[in-house]
């Protein structure tokens, strides 16, 4: 697997695109489903700036 430190060596985009995969990743911790259904909106949020 490719750490992060590889990465930022290479391009701030795919930098952004690693960290977002990684918060994606939270959306699997969540046990409320009101909880779960607004993870993806505030993600989407932040991803899109």
């Amino acid at each position: 697997m490719t750490s992060l430190r590889e990465i930022v060596k290479h391009n701030l985009k795919a930098v952004r695109a690693w960290l977002s995969r990684e918060g994606f990743q939270r959306f699997r911790e969540y046990s409320s489903p009101a909880w779960a259904g607004k993870f993806p909106d505030e993600w989407t949020d932040r991803t899109m700036r």
